[in-house]
């Protein structure tokens, strides 16, 4: 009944594909090989970039928290005194975060936590400078 409907016929189905040159597989390898390196390169690149944002973060967000603490001083208003809060929560988190090997994380959180600060400074009064005598 359906002997012949599992043989291929020659007149109506193309033949199969021939098979890989060498030369193509060589180019097919060539073509893998620089889409790696292409990407290890990237990746190097963004590491730098990200181990240097935090060098740049780890410099200046101490020290500008604690500006900003001081501009709050111990009668500034609790809204001030929780934001600043939430700034230093985010930067103990990116601190783990470096600790822990995660770059990554450590910049976003590190970001973070100067945005917050960013955001904080601008609800302060401006800081008076003394005059000289």
């Amino acid at each position: 009944m359906f002997a012949g409907a599992c043989t291929r016929n020659p007149q109506t189905e193309p033949p199969p594909p021939p098979p890989v040159s060498p030369a193509a597989g060589s180019l097919q390898a060539a073509v893998a090989s620089a889409a790696v390196a292409d990407a290890a390169a990237a990746l190097a690149g963004a590491a730098q970039d990200a181990a240097a944002a935090w060098s740049a973060l780890a410099a200046a967000l101490p020290e500008r928290a604690a500006a900003l603490q001081g501009r709050i001083g111990p009668a500034g208003s609790g809204a001030a005194k929780a934001a600043l809060n939430r700034a230093l929560a985010d930067w103990s988190k990116a601190q783990a975060a470096f600790a822990a090997g995660n770059l990554e994380e450590a910049v976003s959180a590190g970001r973070r936590a100067a945005a917050r600060l960013d955001a904080l400074e601008g609800t302060l009064p401006a800081q008076r400078v003394a005059a000289p005598r």
